[in-house]
């Protein structure tokens, strides 16, 4: 038995094996052929119901593509995304989502389930992925795959359902230079460029970034205070300029009075930037990893922690110095509260009474 609906509804038969059979035109291929979809039913009103459906779908735009995978959506998604973020950080999210397509490259959109993430996490994690690698991972799969539920590309987004998943080891802790250490790299760190960055970021906890960026000119007459008003980013491997990492990054940092030698000396012996690379361009942070771990290894009895773990030495001593959390924030350049540009550009006796602690501590420090 089989018939044709008007209106170019489809063809309706019935099968051999006993199911209904709807077939539509559903356009053309670039060859000119008509292009056909079949739906099935157990009975002749199923078939032409689920017919009905996929119509209204096609009509609306919400077909959903369900030999789409994992691997081609989110190249999709990868590519809508850009202008939303900062081109650093676009940049950065290739090394992530480049990581995502190896581990569900092939797993269809429609048919990925939490065990699916479970997974694939698990394997990361079993191959010795760190925990940040892992997280950055699920983080963006929850983003691509929250958005192919709002454009109904899968039913339910699966991984708010998964597993916390079992990392080998405990966290790592952001480590900080004791006191005694801090004396030592004072002391006996070599009176270089390089040498003088390093006291300067253990007393202004500036991120890298933020120190490549420095001028002389960012850095006052008295060599009491510095502007952090920019930071460096790398794009393709090349160090531009740019902004801070947020409007809270942008600040005035009273320089405690035993950095300040270290202060006048980047400031005398500075180019364009206090670390000058190639180009009149600052320093490539890969260049600067190595200089810095040349440094430190000039002096016994410290511990080779990683330049961010200055910045941590930075905030350990303000709060061993009784400064309130609030100011640390401030001073730090977080964004963890709303904090208003206002306030962030700030020289007030609050931020004095702070640099003025810190410079009682560094001093003991120092006087070891």
């Amino acid at each position: 038995m089989a018939g044709k609906r008007g209106n170019g509804e489809g063809s309706v038969r019935q099968r051999p094996d006993g199911r209904w059979e709807v077939t539509m035109m559903t356009g053309f291929n670039e060859n000119g052929k008509p292009k056909r979809h079949s739906v099935y039913g157990k009975t002749q009103k199923e078939a032409i119901d689920k017919a009905t459906a996929y119509r209204r779908q096609v009509e609306k735009g919400q077909l959903i593509d369900k030999r789409l995978t994992v691997s081609e959506y989110a190249d999709q998604w990868y590519k809508e995304y850009e202008g939303q973020v900062r081109p650093p950080t676009y940049e950065g999210y290739k090394y992530t989502l480049t990581i995502i397509k190896q581990i569900w490259d092939k797993k269809r959109m429609w048919d990925i389930k939490p065990l699916d993430v479970d997974v694939g996490l698990k394997k990361m994690a079993d191959d010795g992925r760190s925990r940040s690698v892992v997280t950055k991972v699920k983080a963006m799969l929850h983003q691509i795959l929250r958005k192919a539920e709002a454009n109904g590309l899968i039913e339910k987004n699966p991984v708010p359902l998964t597993q916390k998943t079992k990392m080998q080891g405990k966290p790592r802790s952001k480590d900080s230079f004791s006191l005694t250490e801090v004396g030592k790299l004072y002391q006996n760190l070599p009176h270089t460029r390089i040498g003088h960055a390093i006291r300067l970021s253990i007393a202004c906890g500036m991120r890298s970034q933020e120190l490549l960026a420095l001028t002389p000119g960012h850095i006052d007459l008295d060599n009491s205070v510095l502007r952090i008003e920019q930071a460096i980013f790398l794009l393709k491997g090349t160090v531009n300029i740019g902004d801070t990492k947020s409007a809270a990054g942008l600040r005035t940092i009273p320089i405690p009075s035993v950095a300040r030698e270290s202060a006048a000396f980047l400031k005398e012996n500075g180019d364009k930037y206090i670390l000058q690379g190639k180009n009149e361009m600052p320093m490539n942070p890969t260049t600067y990893r190595k200089d810095y771990n040349s440094a430190m290894s000039q002096v016994d009895g410290v511990r080779r922690l990683p330049p961010h773990c200055t910045r941590h030495t930075y905030i350990t001593l303000l709060q061993a110095s009784g400064v309130q959390i609030e100011t640390i924030q401030t001073l730090a350049g977080h964004s963890d509260r709303d904090t208003t540009v206002g306030y962030i550009h700030i020289k007030d006796e609050v931020t004095v009474r702070a640099a003025t602690a810190l410079s009682e501590t560094l001093e003991r420090a120092v006087g070891q």
